[in-house]
């Protein structure tokens, strides 16, 4: 089971939601295509009033009324929107502006999971991070628990963004009840070359792709020959054959802490992808770190001997591998 890959059903709330900014968006590039303009690739992580206010932007008049049309046809065949509860806030004042607006959405309740946590997460500071297996620094942000061999602690975004970790592990919970982590990571833009996750616990990471971007599907390791991208450029000769999965808007459990993993470079559009994994350190986490953690939302297994210290701080050079 732990070695296996599995798509999951999203939620209804958070399904009808993306579903109808999927189709506006790619009807948005057709149109743009057509009038041989751009289409900026952060609306990939927009709602559908942010792309209808773009393309009023972009687009000459007739084509614009051609999309306004298309958007009203949509939303009544498109299922209403369906609210999900929201927990509440864990910190009253708010250093950052994503904190800011992350106890705003925890205030209010209820509404849209998907666009809250999207719209967030558009607000983070992501910072640029090289590892071995990319030639490239790639842009994260990452909160909750690190391991490195005999360290472990919280990484040092965890404790000024509480809130939003929250209303984020809210909607991962949403998608899979089950799933245990103590880890996330949201990654943009980014590109791997074939790795494995050794560093993680042995069982599967969620990976949601949050933004609606064409192209840069995950390769997973199956049985078999080569890897190689779909255009064809650079095979890359490895013991196994695999299968690639498309991540926008779609989730998965996925071993990658045994098997074999790459991105499939070239992509349309900004390319966020969450991923909540459980370090192979878990267990040595304070008792102060698993209580921190759980008030934030992450879902932590049970411990028999939680160290009753407070922990190692969090080291910016820590290099630690992480699903892409």
């Amino acid at each position: 089971m732990e070695s296996t890959c599995e798509e999951l059903d999203l939620p209804p709330h958070v399904y009808y939601d993306q579903l109808e900014e999927a189709l506006l968006l790619n009807a948005l590039r057709n149109i743009a295509r057509g009038c041989e303009v751009s289409v900026p690739p952060s609306l990939s992580l927009a709602a559908v009033n942010d792309i209808l206010d773009m393309a009023k932007h972009i687009l000459p008049t007739p084509e614009y009324q051609q999309l306004m049309a298309y958007s009203v046809e949509l939303g009544e065949q498109v299922a209403g929107r369906i609210s999900a509860a929201f927990p509440h806030p864990l910190t009253e004042g708010a250093a950052s502006d994503a904190e800011a607006e992350k106890v705003h959405y925890l205030r209010m309740g209820t509404g849209s999971l998907w666009n809250a946590v999207r719209h967030v997460i558009s607000l983070l500071p992501f910072e640029l991070v090289q590892r071995r297996h990319q030639r490239e620094g790639q842009r994260q942000f990452v909160c909750g628990a690190y391991g490195h061999h005999s360290l472990v602690g919280l990484y040092r975004n965890t404790a000024p963004y509480q809130s939003a970790i929250l209303l984020i592990n809210t909607l991962l919970c949403s998608i899979c009840p089950t799933h245990i982590w103590s880890t996330v990571v949201i990654t943009l833009d980014n590109v791997a070359e074939l790795h494995v996750d050794r560093q993680n616990a042995p069982q599967r990471a969620l990976v949601l792709g949050i933004s609606h971007f064409e192209g840069g599907r995950l390769w997973l390791q199956n049985l078999g020959a080569m890897f190689q991208s779909q255009s064809g450029a650079g095979p890359m000769q490895t013991a196994a054959t695999g299968n690639f999965y498309d991540l926008s808007a779609r989730a998965y459990l996925i071993p990658t802490h045994c098997r074999l993993h790459a991105t499939e470079p070239g992509f349309l559009g900004n390319r966020f992808v969450v991923i909540a994994y459980l370090v192979g350190q878990h267990a040595s986490l304070s008792q102060v770190h698993t209580h921190a953690l759980s008030d934030m939302g992450f879902c932590l297994p049970a411990y028999r001997n939680t160290r009753p210290d407070a922990g190692t701080a969090a080291d910016d050079t820590l290099d630690i591998e992480v699903v892409d």
